[in-house]
């Protein structure tokens, strides 16, 4: 059984191979990865006598992911189907997550080496997008999950992870697939990892620029962070972060460290002049406590930070489908949620 997007199709490998009645066999190309497992599995296993009408089906299905559709013989075509469906049940089912899939999932999340992920973070991506998780059988235990949240009309692909064990065999692939589905253009910054760059590679998000974190020490001396409304986009966004604890500012989201030595991490600053408004930030936080940024390396921000004696601790890529970009004046993001 393969579950995609809450629906359900049933697969039955031994029997297709003894009962197919389609008159066509269904090759994918490299460029394939618009449509889905479940409308390329309706478009191939459809019963009917009429190749034409058949043809049909799994073109339109198919057209936006490099889906062609051939004639072949009975031999070949039960041959192909049985391939075909023995690698899609080896997935496992697909669906969205539910409330008893958060320990795993943040256990599968912190293997990924990615700690931040936790179950209100969870709850935001479900809430604004999709989570969904792949599974051991239809009620076995999570294999791997991704998450997306609508950005600017785009898919903006959150997570990307599946456990250790289980890479290899497609599941990556496949739950891309079920939150990117339905969307023309596609971005993440969740990709440094070999595995999922091919996976994205294969959605046609293209490497764009590495997303740096850097990491370096508050000047102190000011009067506090800035008070006021948030003035720019994404209000559901700056909501989520008002209910973790962080500051709001007119231009800045700063999680405040609660702790000495503890990071204090700028979440997300929007800014024509952003070394003015960084220097205001950083005379506002205790002097000498750490202060993370996340910024695109293709930034005139970042060099300056890095002048200033920030250092690089981690690094993600930006990929994204052609035509598709960020406003410069986004200075310092969210890699999960921008």
């Amino acid at each position: 059984m393969v579950v995609v997007g809450g629906s359900v199709v049933v697969v039955l490998v031994d029997v297709l191979v003894d009962v197919v009645d389609v008159d066509v066999e269904v090759e994918v190309d490299d460029a394939a990865g618009s449509a889905s497992p479940m409308s390329l599995l309706q478009a191939a296993t459809v019963p009917t006598r009429n190749a034409t009408a058949t043809r049909r089906r799994a073109n339109e299905a198919g057209r936006a992911g490099g889906v062609r559709v051939t004639p072949t013989s009975l031999t070949d075509r039960a041959a192909q189907l049985k391939s075909w469906c023995e690698a899609v049940t080896m997935l496992g089912p697909i669906r969205h997550a539910r409330r008893t899939d958060v320990t795993a999932m943040i256990a599968i999340a912190e293997d990924g080496d990615a700690p931040g992920v936790d179950e209100g973070y969870l709850d935001f991506v479900a809430a604004q997008g999709r989570l969904m998780v792949g599974c051991e059988g239809l009620d076995g235990p999570v294999l791997g999950f991704a998450g997306s949240i609508p950005v600017g009309g785009a898919a903006m692909v959150t997570d990307l992870f599946v456990s250790t064990l289980h890479r290899g065999a497609g599941l990556g692939g496949a739950l891309l697939s079920a939150v990117t589905d339905g969307f023309e253009r596609r971005m993440t910054c969740s990709s440094a990892h070999p595995a999922a760059r091919a996976a994205y590679a294969r959605a046609g998000l293209e490497p764009r620029w590495p997303v740096l974190v850097l990491q370096g020490d508050a000047h102190g001396g000011g009067g506090g962070l800035a008070e006021g409304p948030w003035c720019h986009d994404r209000h559901e966004l700056i909501d989520y972060y008002r209910s973790t604890g962080a500051h709001i500012g007119p231009g800045h989201v700063v999680h405040r460290a609660v702790t000495g030595g503890a990071v204090h991490r700028v979440l997300r600053m929007v800014s024509a002049r952003p070394t003015l408004d960084a220097a205001r930030l950083l005379a506002a936080l205790p002097a000498g406590e750490p202060v993370e940024w996340c910024v695109p390396a293709r930034s005139p921000f970042a060099e300056r930070l890095v002048a200033h004696g920030f250092e690089v601790v981690d690094e993600d890529l930006f990929c994204a489908t052609p035509g598709l970009d960020l406003e410069p004046e986004l200075v310092a993001l969210h890699r999960g949620l921008l």
